[in-house]
């Protein structure tokens, strides 16, 4: 959704078409460090107790071996990997749960106004559990590298919160209703320039929701009438629009 919002011709190659993205060595690092803190919630969930620091980064550096890095990158970012999720640990380990769901797949029917019945998914990074695994409150925590909240463009902080959103309509009456959400967390796993951790989230108001079925709605209409493969979104830098 956020691809079609940004530009529908983004959406046309990157979700329908499916065009390969070319290798970037920081996306391969972020792949590693989300890949990591799942295995080593993972862990911690069989083990039922939050596991010590030093499991963390063994998870850590067991997948980057396993990553495209050249020599001189793989040592770059062992350095920078370990660092910063040592830091990430101690900031934050003494609110974690061991009671959690990981990569948590969720689909849903959705209603349109012109009355198709298409599907929401998504893929949710860690679902914790505050009262049982099966029933209660539960916090929502989608892992962010890179640049945090504060120091994103407009466009992006938008992006990011429709991403909230979007969760709680997914969530919305999920299981039979036997779970509530306290709280849907962006958590940036590197520190901001001010050399602090940064957690983003806010309340989800029936305003929000409204505000994200309408989009959800105009895009529905545009791609089932074909209407969307005659417009981009008429940035003058825009990589996508330039394929036409």
């Amino acid at each position: 959704l956020n691809n079609y919002l940004s530009c529908p011709l983004k959406y046309f190659y990157k979700n329908l078409l499916q065009i390969p993205s070319s290798y970037e060595s920081r996306l391969e690092f972020g792949s590693a460090i989300h890949e990591s803190l799942e295995e080593y919630f993972r862990r911690s969930s069989v083990a039922e107790e939050i596991l010590p620091k030093v499991e963390l980064l063994k998870c850590f550096d067991n997948l980057l071996t396993g990553k495209s890095f050249s020599e001189k990158e793989e040592k770059k970012f062992k350095e920078r990997g370990e660092e910063l999720l040592s830091e990430y640990f101690d900031a934050h380990a003494s609110t974690w749960t061991h009671k959690v769901e990981l990569e948590k797949y969720v689909k849903r029917d959705f209603k349109t106004i012109g009355g198709e019945s298409i599907t929401i998914s998504g893929m949710i990074d860690k679902i914790e559990h505050l009262d049982g695994l099966f029933g209660g409150k539960v916090n929502i925590i989608d892992y962010k590298t890179g640049r945090s909240f504060s120091e994103k463009t407009k466009e992006e902080k938008k992006d990011y919160e429709r991403q909230i959103v979007f969760y709680h309509l997914l969530l919305d009456g999920y299981d039979d209703g036997n779970f509530t959400i306290n709280q849907s967390v962006l958590d940036f796993v590197e520190k901001n320039k001010k050399g602090k951790f940064e957690q983003h989230s806010f309340p989800v108001e029936k305003a929000n929701l409204d505000e994200l079925k309408q989009e959800i709605n105009r895009c529905v209409t545009e791609v089932l009438s074909l209407e969307f493969l005659k417009k981009g979104c008429g940035k003058r830098d825009c990589e996508w629009c330039t394929l036409i």
